[in-house]
């Protein structure tokens, strides 16, 4: 029994190990995110509706046809319906009735409600795309930043370990006579500052993993590791201009062809609400059945039977009059939402200051590889330095 207790407790022990050490690299990082992100669940949902008015638009198209019915027993005296003859005793009636309206005008509302609807499906489904790159934007960037935020805690942890191990000679040194006391004093404090540079890019970098879970949409405590990618660092040059920018990016970027598409709506739903100006015309027609039991005559009569059911046909001309009013808000509205979203259309982007940004992170970059190269090479020329002493010291 305690060696199966033993057992599982290993075992258990085993996997919040290995869970712990879970590691995501960035593609499955960013999968986690578009499953769980709540814009993206929006944006899907956005799509449906989308879809679902569109489907109604369509349906707008056919004719309608609506089938009643309806019965009854009487008792005493009443009025046969077929006949036009009062019966005294018990009659059942029956009225079965099929009806439809076919419309022919309406000022061409439903085409143009049905290309509106056309119209905004394919911009939910860009506005579903442009979620998923902002999400991936997002992931990526928090993704970076760890990476960037764990090399400079690491880089911390360098400082203070050498900071630390010149102090021991430092130490010795003065306890020799070589050194003063003040520089044991000074290298003390030096360590002091490391040790605090330490803690703060350990929050650093903890907050930073933090945001990458809030981007994951994913619980704080989930333990997990990150795999550092292959980056090959590239010349980050630009040669275009804003404007050559732009010209690009309504042929690429989702949330400028969206907004081009609601644009197209907007001026469809102006459409559709000035036709309510025009007159309506609609083609009607239906067949009704009055049957009456008092008409009905011997089983075995001779002669044709008694007519009991009725067809009509006829249209159906209305133009509005007192209800323009409320026609002419619409239209206004209608309008106002097609100016408001021409105005957003070139705000969209906001690429003035892309463009400065993207600038000042090329600059950044290459003083930043110059520095790393001079650091480098600085670097060897001193472990060099410190061997050819080595040699010397020895030599002698």
């Amino acid at each position: 029994m305690k060696k199966l207790v033993l057992s599982i407790v290993v075992f258990g022990f085993g996997l919040s190990f290995a869970f712990a050490q879970q590691q995501m690299t960035l593609q499955e990082c960013v999968k986690v995110a578009l499953d769980n992100n709540l814009t993206v669940k929006r944006s899907v949902y956005n799509v449906e509706t989308n879809r679902v008015n569109l489907l109604n638009a369509e349906g707008n198209f056919l004719p309608t046809l609506n089938l009643n019915g309806s019965g009854s027993q009487n008792y005493g005296r009443n009025l046969n319906p077929v006949t036009y003859q009062y019966f005294q005793g018990v009659t059942r009636t029956v009225n079965p009735s099929l009806t439809g309206n076919l419309l022919l005008f309406n000022g061409l509302r439903n085409q143009h409600t049905y290309r509106q609807n056309v119209k905004g499906l394919s911009a939910a489904d860009l506005d579903l795309e442009k979620a998923k790159n902002d999400v991936i934007i997002t992931v990526v960037t928090n993704y970076t930043n760890v990476i960037l935020n764990k090399e400079l805690y690491e880089n911390a942890k360098f400082q203070l370990n050498s900071s630390q191990q010149q102090l021991e000679r430092i130490i010795k040194q003065v306890e020799a006579g070589a050194l003063p006391k003040s520089n044991e004093l000074t290298q003390e404090a030096t360590v002091a500052t490391n040790e605090t540079n330490l803690i703060t890019q350990e929050n650093v970098y903890n907050l930073s993993v933090l945001t990458l879970k809030q981007s994951m949409q994913v619980p704080a405590s989930t333990q997990f590791e990150i795999v550092v990618p292959d980056i090959a660092m590239e010349d980050l040059t630009i040669n275009q201009t804003p404007e050559e920018i732009y010209a690009i990016s309504t042929q690429t970027l989702p949330q400028v062809k969206s907004a081009l598409l609601k644009v197209d709506a907007a001026q469809y739903a102006v459409r559709a609400a000035r036709a309510a100006y025009y007159p309506r015309l609609s083609f009607t027609y239906a067949t009704i059945s009055n049957y009456n039991s008092a008409s009905d005559g011997p089983r075995y009569a001779v002669g044709p039977p008694t007519q009991q059911t009725i067809g009509y046909v006829g249209g159906d001309l209305t133009k509005p009059v007192t209800a323009l009013y409320q026609s002419q808000v619409q239209v206004a509205d209608s309008y106002h939402v097609k100016d408001q979203l021409q105005d957003n259309l070139y705000k969209k982007l906001g690429l003035e200051s892309f463009y400065s940004d993207f600038k000042w992170i090329a600059k950044s970059h290459g003083c930043a590889a110059g520095s790393y190269q001079s650091r480098t090479r600085c670097y060897y020329c001193k472990r060099n330095r410190k061997y050819i002493t080595s040699i010397n010291r020895n030599g002698l």
